[in-house]
């Protein structure tokens, strides 16, 4: 289970603390989409450095931005 959450001071009329509310928000499906995209360019990362033909990377203005080692 994976959350967060925010806690807010709880103040009476006259300013004085009174006590706190916490909202937590589950964050599970977030974590775990988080986790499959960091695995899916972990992945993409070792195709890219160890394919045997060249790779190369360029921006939208044509300018290569990366190679791969072949």
């Amino acid at each position: 289970f994976w959350a967060s959450g925010v806690v807010t001071p709880l103040k009476d009329e006259g300013g004085r603390l009174r006590g706190f509310a916490k909202i937590m928000r589950d964050r599970t499906d977030l974590k775990r989409a988080q986790d499959e995209l960091a695995d899916s360019r972990k992945r993409l990362q070792a195709l890219f450095d160890n394919t045997l033909d060249a790779v190369l990377l360029a921006d939208d203005r044509g300018r290569y931005v990366d190679a791969n080692p072949a």
